[in-house]
């Protein structure tokens, strides 16, 4: 915030040195609510922290109140939406020696503002303010205590003379109980009442009865309680004044304070002892009494002018009462002099401000009785209480209702009070306008009477409940009917105000709009659920109406039917046509399954090219069928893809199961199904039967045991021969998995393989297998006759080839076993190589910068490209037994098997035959050029320990196996 062109600096440079000098609590915050400014006294109110430069602070929030961080948060929230408009705020905030300080102001969004550009914040503390209104009302229980306690009778009577309180002083005094009083005038109490001479005195002469009947106060009147019989069991002096007045003028409340005076009158010396004590009285009293003649010469003061006027009592005897008082307020002071002098028979109290010693001013309120006639006094007798405190407390909370009354009308959130009978009383022009009614309008209904019923009960609960006294407040969302009819979302903060007897009195209401942000969670919420492509469900949603149509059908004893659907040519169309294409596709699919089911059935998409139809209340198996077989013929129909006509098609596996059934269970062997579905020749309905519940139950067991093979150490590596095509020399072995599993000997890859990568277990099983590899090519290195070393080939899965650490693996089984890099081959099917391409090769570069060789294996089942096998790391191209075992079969095999092994050294790869069993492969392959081979001609795989015995042997035709027995790895 740069000064203008035209900005003075000396100017600029006070006004600084003013700011960071003031006391006042200023701030201006960023958008996100952290300090851009700070006065210092807010520096150190809000942070602890002194001379410290507000850069990168923040407020520290565990000072704020915890009960008032979400007020603050959201007038800052409210103050963002609303430029240069101050928002109030209110909150408390710890200060440095551990007390909660009360913090009043505004926030005020000036963001917009060039020299500014921030939300202004200017608070001040009220603590002190707040201190005051309590102690206030400390006062007036203090004075009804005081009341209590006083010696003297107190009566106040109201309308007819019915009495309304009385101390209980006035209870001893008249003999009556205060619910007796209470229940009585003041001319039905049990005792006549007589004069000093004996004569009764009437009810319109009794003092209570005589003011009310005048207006005129009474004073000192002496009475005798008399019984039946006249006999005076007490005296009683009496003064009677009228304290409250009707609108006409007329009395409405009458004081009547008694003292007993028995003792007074039957004994002179006890009313020398009434005088003192009297006296005494008046010099402890917390109001000054004071004595002024006609000219306002002061003439007697009690000792309480020390204490609220700072003087002593002899500095004012004889001084006017003029110099004290504040010249503004002289001209009424004479006036209620003169009246009093006139023989006004009411004092009028007067407020007017006296000089302190200190020469501040104070005000007091005043009460002057004209006793010139008594020459005991002979001077107005003036009582004056202190009520500067009372004055401040009530400008303040002056201030304070029209503050509120401005945040009332120009808040921008809806407002509104409402009875205990849920209607309104008061609303606020933001509220009248987030309904679309006037206020007037408003005023005609409850809250009922425009709240959603599904809202209805909750809310009508709430309301009572702070009635109850059981909530102060609460917090709900709820929707509102606005005048158009249509509903809206509200946020509502209601906060049970209370009297002064601490009982509810109304509720304040703070009303939000949030009908946008609901809908927008409505619609993440819709989104999140639904297939952003084909909007169907997806697989949280579709699980949901699955359980609940597994609940409806145990209440019917009914069955519920699960349809997995898997299309059956989609990979065609992406490659063929791209994604986007596929994306059509499905589409199209998706509306064709929505036309195919019945009302009431749910289909979704479950992922890729998989779709899941839930079908409740199905009769049996067989409706089932018929479901999924007129789905099947509605994707059966040709798919029109950028103008040509192509067949997908789709492989459905159905479950049926009544209420005992459970959603993943059913989803599984659905897919289960749907993957017969496809080995069957795709485009056909399986159900989910016995048998397959047969086989679901046998890969259960296996993968069980699969799991504890792993840890009990069952699995093993046999290693199957590679021989030169040219000698017979064993220069490698192809490391082969096999379990020997308890109660079925060694078991091969064949029946375990696909368990292991369902469960994700081959990744650490291959990387067991590494290490045992790395470990037995040690040994082999060891045990060769002539020094040499076979190299020792380990298989690689889909799994293991993407695992980010796959080559840290490889370098750390070679270093920690010793074994060296050459000789380790690690071999990858073609179809894998084809799979995420440019990752693939990454991988395979840095395995072959570790020293490995790579191979390729079963090389012709796949779709190699030249171009991508030239890009390949490869060392040896690994010839299919498929294409081997066809040798001298089919005169085309022999021509296939020679353009691999002429591709392989034309790529620099040496070239491997596998499944060599009859001499015949053996002999074309040696004419072809093959370098190398491996096959039940040779030898099966065989433990480690006879695979050492091989190392140094040479194969001869003569020693060939002629099993005839296809290989296995």
């Amino acid at each position: 915030m740069s000064p203008g062109p035209d900005a003075d600096p000396i100017a600029d440079r006070r006004l600084a040195a003013v700011v960071s000098r003031s006391r006042a609590l200023t701030g201006v915050l960023a958008r996100d609510g952290t300090p851009r400014y700070l006065s210092p006294a807010a520096l150190e109110l809000h942070t602890g922290l002194v001379d410290r430069d507000v850069e990168d602070l923040e407020f520290a929030v565990d000072r704020i109140h915890p009960d008032d961080f979400g007020v603050l948060a959201h007038s800052f929230a409210t103050a963002l939406e609303q430029p240069e408009h101050p928002v109030p705020v209110h909150y408390r905030i710890k200060f440095v020696d551990g007390t909660w300080r009360s913090i009043e102001g505004t926030l005020t969004n000036l963001l917009a503002d060039p020299d500014i550009e921030g939300v202004v914040l200017d608070v001040k503390d009220v603590t002190e303010r707040e201190k005051a209104e309590s102690a206030l009302r400390a006062s007036e229980a203090r004075h009804r205590r005081v009341l209590d306690s006083l010696a003297e009778g107190i009566i106040l009577s109201g309308e007819g003379g019915r009495i309304i309180a009385c101390n209980p002083a006035a209870e001893q005094m008249l003999g009556l109980p205060a619910d007796d009083m209470l229940s009585r005038t003041t001319q039905e109490l049990a005792w006549k009442l007589v004069r000093r001479d004996g004569t009764e005195i009437p009810n319109a002469e009794r003092p209570a009865d005589r003011t009310r009947a005048t207006g005129e106060p009474v004073r000192d009147a002496v009475m005798g309680a008399a019984d039946a019989d006249g006999h005076v069991s007490r005296w009683l002096s009496a003064n009677a004044v009228v304290v409250e007045t009707n609108p006409d003028g007329t009395p409405d409340v009458v004081a009547v304070s008694l003292t007993d005076i028995t003792d007074v009158v039957e004994s002179s010396v006890e009313i020398e002892q009434n005088e003192r004590r009297f006296r005494t009285l008046i010099a402890r009293s917390s109001d000054i009494v004071a004595v002024i003649d006609p000219e306002l010469r002061i003439t007697y003061v009690s000792g309480a002018v020390g204490e609220i006027l700072g003087y002593r009592e002899t500095e004012l005897l004889g001084v006017s009462a003029v110099e004290l008082i504040h010249p503004d307020d002289l001209e009424d002071t004479f006036a209620a002099v003169a009246r009093s002098i006139e023989g006004a028979t009411e004092p009028d109290p007067l407020e007017l401000r006296l000089r302190h010693a200190d020469g501040s001013w104070l005000y007091l309120e005043a009460l002057g009785v004209n006793l010139l006639d008594d020459p005991l006094v002979d001077g107005i007798a003036v009582n004056l209480r202190d009520i500067s405190e009372r004055r401040r407390i009530e400008a303040n909370l002056h201030a304070a209702q029209v503050r509120f009354e401005e945040a009332f009308q120009h808040a921008p959130i809806g407002i509104a009070m409402l009875r205990e009978d849920g209607h309104f009383f008061r609303v606020n022009p933001a509220f009248c306008r987030m309904l679309g009614y006037t206020a007037d309008e408003l005023l005609d209904y409850s809250f009922t009477d425009l709240t959603h019923p599904d809202d209805l009960d909750h809310n009508v609960a709430l309301h009572e409940r702070t009635y109850h006294g059981d909530l102060p407040s609460y917090v709900i969302e709820k929707r509102y009917r606005r005048k158009s009819g249509d509903w809206i979302w509200c946020r509502v903060h209601v906060t049970i105000v209370q009297d002064s007897e601490g009982a509810p009195h109304y509720s304040l209401g703070q009303i939000v709009d949030v009908t946008e942000r609901r809908q927008f969670e409505e619609r993440l919420a819709y989104e999140a659920t639904h297939d952003a492509l084909t909007d169907l469900p997806l697989r949280n949603l579709l699980i949901d109406h699955l359980d609940l149509a597994l609940a409806g059908a145990r209440r019917r004893a009914s069955e519920v039917a699960i349809l997995f659907i898997d299309l059956d040519h989609f990979k065609r169309v992406n490659d063929s046509f791209g994604h986007v294409a596929g994306d059509d596709v499905l589409v199209t699919a998706a509306g064709r399954l929505r036309e195919a089911v019945r009302e009431g059935d749910t289909a979704g998409r479950f992922g890729g090219d998989e779709f899941v139809i839930v079908c409740p209340d199905v009769a049996d198996a067989a409706e089932a069928v018929a479901i999924a077989e007129r789905v099947r013929a509605s994707l059966d129909e040709p798919f029109s893809v950028r103008g040509t006509q192509m067949y997908v098609g789709a492989s459905i596996g159905v479950v049926v199961a009544g209420g005992e059934g459970e959603a993943d269970t059913m989803l599984k062997h659905a897919d289960i199904a749907a993957y017969r579905a496809k080995e069957r020749g795709r485009n056909r309905v399986e159900l989910f039967d016995e048998h397959l519940r047969s086989a679901v139950a046998v890969r259960i067991e296996t993968e069980l045991a699969f799991r504890r093979a792993l840890d009990e150490d069952e699995l093993c590596l046999h290693y199957q021969p590679v021989v030169t095509t040219r000698g017979g020399e064993v220069v490698g072995f192809e490391a082969l998995a096999r379990w020997d599993r308890p109660g079925h000997g060694i078991v091969g890859p064949g029946e375990f393989l696909a368990v292991a990568e369902d469960t994700g277990l081959i990744v650490p099983m291959g990387m067991r297998f590494l290490r045992t590899a790395c470990e037995q090519i040690v040994r082999f290195a060891a045990a060769a006759p002539d020094g040499s070393c076979p190299w020792v080939s380990v298989n690689l899965s889909a799994s293991q080839l993407g695992q980010l650490d796959l080559v840290d693996e490889v370098a750390s089984a070679l270093a920690e076993t010793g074994a060296p890099a050459d000789r380790l081959c690690i071999e990858i099917t073609e179809s894998l190589l084809m799979q995420d391409t440019p990752t693939t090769i990454d991988t395979l570069q840095r395995l072959r910068a570790l020293g490995v060789s790579l191979a390729i294996d079963d090389f012709g089942t796949g779709y190699s490209s030249l171009s991508y096998l030239r890009r390949l790391p490869v060392t040896v191209l690994k010839i299919d037994q498929s294409f081997v075992l066809e040798l001298g079969l089919d005169p085309q095999g022999a021509t296939i098997v020679a353009s691999v092994i002429e591709l392989a050294h034309a790529l620099g790869m040496e070239c491997v035959a596998e499944g060599v069993e009859r001499a015949a492969h053996l002999e074309t392959l040696a004419r072809l050029g093959c370098d190398a081979m491996q096959g039940f001609l040779f030898s099966r795989a065989v433990p480690a320990e006879d695979a050492t015995a091989m190392l140094g042997r040479r194969f001869l035709v003569t020693q060939l196996n002629h099993s005839g027995a296809r290989s296995s790895r």
